[in-house]
């Protein structure tokens, strides 16, 4: 029988980050970092989602507690479609500020994109109840309960409106004459054609 290895460790692992600004004063890192967040909305805004994460990276490096920034840097990184980013700092931000809605907004949104429909249901729901009526989640928690459904859930189309006569015609074409009679409005049913 062979020896038994002993096993490798990963190197590199559980390490702590190392605080690049950590001789800083606290004011001046936090105005620092408020800075890099200005310039990360703006290329954002700019649709330059990578000088975004790199602004918000920047930020968070200055004031690594800040929810907000790893919230804004999780958007970015969906924007690129990089998920297991986008997820990884959705879900720092919810353990920062496991009290603040938006944040389950960005973390649905990268389970979504993950095509995690259970998860982002489960994480839409819970913001859903600190931030009721949200549109993004709402919306959200219905895309993610289509996935689920294997996408074979139709979706509303938006029809013209109509008039009630109309309305009378296109059903008479579908079910037969006795139905215009019976659900036309009254005045529709006196007007008749002049016969010249």
């Amino acid at each position: 029988m062979p020896p038994k290895r002993a096993a490798k460790g990963k190197k590199g692992k559980g390490k702590a980050k190392e605080d690049k600004h950590a001789g800083m004063d606290k004011d001046e890192r936090v105005k620092l970092s408020v800075e890099q967040k200005e310039a990360g909305n703006k290329a954002f805004s700019s649709k330059q989602y990578q000088a975004a994460i790199d602004a918000f990276s920047s930020a968070i490096d200055y004031d690594p507690a800040n929810h907000v920034f790893y919230s804004n840097r999780s958007a970015s990184y969906l924007a690129l479609e990089k998920g297991k980013q986008a997820l990884s700092d959705a879900k720092t931000c919810v353990s920062l500020k496991p009290d603040w809605g938006k944040g389950y907004s960005r973390l649905g949104a990268a389970q979504l994109f993950k095509k995690d429909y259970p998860g982002a249901i489960a994480t839409y729901t819970k913001g859903l109840t600190l931030d009721a009526g949200n549109k993004q989640m709402v919306a959200g928690l219905r895309e993610a309960q289509t996935g689920l459904a294997g996408g074979n859930v139709a979706k509303e189309e938006k029809k013209p409106e109509m008039d009630e006569t109309t309305m009378a015609l296109k059903r008479n074409k579908r079910f037969g004459s006795n139905s215009v009679k019976s659900r036309t409005p009254k005045a529709s049913r006196c007007w008749r054609p002049s016969r010249r």
